[in-house]
């Protein structure tokens, strides 16, 4: 006598949560979240890759708008699971990897300047603040703007973070004589008086400031220094440009032909 016995796939899925929606236009939406203060909300999904049910990505989106994201980072499936079979809330999320060129070009520029060491070999010591995070009496070699608001033209970095006063503030009282300021623009339009506006609105508290153009992204790398990059001592390189790449490379971003030459101005 032979017997058939045909077993159903077994999926894993993590009890502590209720059940998923797979009908969300971007991928699986995970949970809703509103900031109590702005009263703006986000849609946290993830989306996993057609070709490979084993790879995934969690983001973070304008509940209003599903064209474009916050930010997002790369998903561990669980060994002999794919997304098919496995429930993606449990899948790890993977923090050694970046999967926006904006976010390592905003690491890479904090260490373009003298603000931060970059000679390979050396220790890296430095304070560094990222906008959002706080202030107060200290000083920082590095201060990084990535604020962003709902603003369908110029959401980065957001109004309050673009103020005469503001810059002022920073420029004046957070830098060290050294120090660098890092921010992300992003225009939205195809009118670059959006963001050359936020560019001479820095320009005026800052020596230096050089922007560097995403070629896969739209976003623009803004880094101020409150001295002339000219007169950078010799150990750190003449060309910014090659010093963006060298660093670039240093820490293992593999992201080929990322960036447009810098462009470099002067006060």
């Amino acid at each position: 006598m032979v017997y058939l016995v045909s077993f159903e796939p077994a999926i894993i899925v993590d009890l502590n949560y209720g059940r998923i929606s797979k009908n969300f236009d971007s991928g699986i939406l995970l949970d809703v979240a509103c900031s109590p203060l702005s009263k703006i909300c986000y849609n946290v999904y993830d989306i996993i890759e057609s070709s490979n049910t084993k790879s995934g990505i969690r983001v973070l989106g304008l509940k209003d708008s599903q064209k474009g994201f916050e930010t997002m980072v790369p998903l561990i499936a669980p060994k002999n699971a794919n997304s098919a079979y496995s429930d993606t809330r449990i899948w790890k999320i993977d923090h050694s990897h970046l999967k926006l060129q904006y976010t390592a070009s905003l690491i890479t520029a904090s260490f373009v300047t003298s603000s931060l060491p970059y000679l390979l070999g050396t220790a890296m010591e430095g304070k560094m603040i990222l906008i959002g995070l706080g202030g107060g009496s200290e000083r920082y070699d590095t201060i990084i703007i990535d604020a962003c608001s709902n603003n369908s033209i110029l959401p980065c970095p957001s109004e309050q973070f673009a103020n005469n006063n503001f810059i002022e503030l920073l420029s004046k009282y957070l830098m060290k004589p050294s120090g660098s300021l890092v921010v992300n623009i992003l225009n939205l339009s195809n009118d670059d008086s959006h963001h050359d506006m936020i560019v001479a609105a820095f320009r005026k508290h800052f020596r230096s400031c050089v922007t560097i153009r995403l070629k896969q992204e739209l976003n623009i790398i803004l880094t101020c220094v409150l001295y002339n990059l000219d007169d950078l001592p010799a150990k750190y390189g003449n060309d910014f440009a090659k010093r963006f790449e060298k660093i670039w490379h240093y820490f293992g971003f593999s992201l080929e032909s990322t960036f447009q030459d810098p462009i470099l101005e002067n006060n």
